[in-house]
């Protein structure tokens, strides 16, 4: 995966897996990127899963910088799942694609990201998801 990010010129920042480690200076490099408009890709699962369980810091990221959070659903045949955790899906070569992308979503510094919050969330993915497969 990193080779196919820096490929495409991301800068990759790797987070440690929960109880390890301190998330602080990944998540610093994202808010001075994005103070400088430059886009963040997260996956809301987070580096470590479990798999298509949304998790918290994407929204903190959102509430202390004020930047909108667009989902991206994302859909490709012929295509395998890699066998890992999260079921990275890869495209084989001459695959078709379809890519959705949601209504932007603004959170204010109040917004409580709680329990309901998350699941909220995992539904409007799962939704996009779904419509990225239905369109191809």
């Amino acid at each position: 995966m990193s080779g196919w990010l820096d490929e495409a010129g991301f800068i990759p920042l790797w987070l440690p897996k929960d109880g390890t480690g301190n998330p602080n200076t990944a998540l610093k490099a994202m808010m001075r990127g994005l103070a400088k408009d430059q886009d963040v890709i997260i996956a809301l699962d987070g580096p470590h899963g479990p798999a298509r369980e949304v998790r918290p810091g994407t929204f903190w990221l959102a509430k202390m910088t004020g930047r909108p959070l667009i989902a991206l659903g994302f859909a490709a045949q012929p295509s395998f799942r890699f066998p890992r955790w999260d079921r990275h899906l890869v495209p084989l070569p001459h695959a078709k694609f379809a890519i959705v992308l949601g209504k932007p979503i603004c959170l204010s510094r109040d917004q409580e990201i709680d329990e309901s919050f998350l699941e909220s969330i995992k539904d409007h993915l799962n939704s996009i998801v779904q419509r990225a497969w239905e369109i191809l």
